[in-house]
C-alpha cells in the first residue's frame, strides 16, 4: 500500500501513529475491500474451503493484525514492537515477517533508530 497511491487509500491507516489493537482496520473502505476482505475470501470462495475453517483463518488473521499494531513483542506473533516504527516512521518495517525488509534494507529496530541519532519519542 506504499505506493504513490498511497495520499488517497492508505494514509488513512497512517493516522495513526502510535497504534493499539482497535486501529488494526482503521483504514479507507477501498483499502478494507481489498486488503482486508478480498484475500482472504475469494481465494476461500475459489477453493471451495469450509466456511468454519475460513471463519477460523480470519480470527488467526485479525489476531495476527491486531498483534501488529499493539506495540507489543509477543514470542509467536513478533511483529508489535517493529510495527510501531513503521508507523512512527512510515519508511521502515512493511513487512510482516520482516524478511523483504531486510533484503531491501528497509528493516529497522528501535535499538538501530537510537544508533542512527534520531529521537522518536516511543
Amino acid at each position: 500500500m506504499h505506493t504513490r497511491y498511497f495520499k488517497w487509500i492508505h494514509k488513512w491507516h497512517h493516522e495513526i501513529i502510535y497504534p493499539e489493537p482497535q486501529h488494526s482496520i482503521y483504514c479507507s473502505p477501498i483499502e478494507h475491500m481489498l486488503v482486508n476482505m478480498i484475500p482472504i475470501l475469494v481465494p476461500g470462495s475459489i477453493l471451495n474451503i469450509n466456511a468454519w475453517i475460513l471463519l477460523v483463518w480470519e480470527i488467526i488473521a485479525a489476531i495476527n493484525t491486531m498483534n501488529g499494531h499493539s506495540n507489543k513483542y509477543i514470542r509467536f506473533l513478533p511483529i508489535g514492537d517493529k510495527h510501531l516504527l513503521h508507523h512512527t516512521l512510515s519508511t521502515v518495517n512493511y513487512g510482516v515477517l520482516s524478511f523483504f525488509d531486510k533484503v531491501n534494507g528497509s528493516f529497522m529496530t528501535i535499538d538501530k533508530l537510537s544508533d542512527n541519532g534520531m529521537a522518536v519519542q516511543l
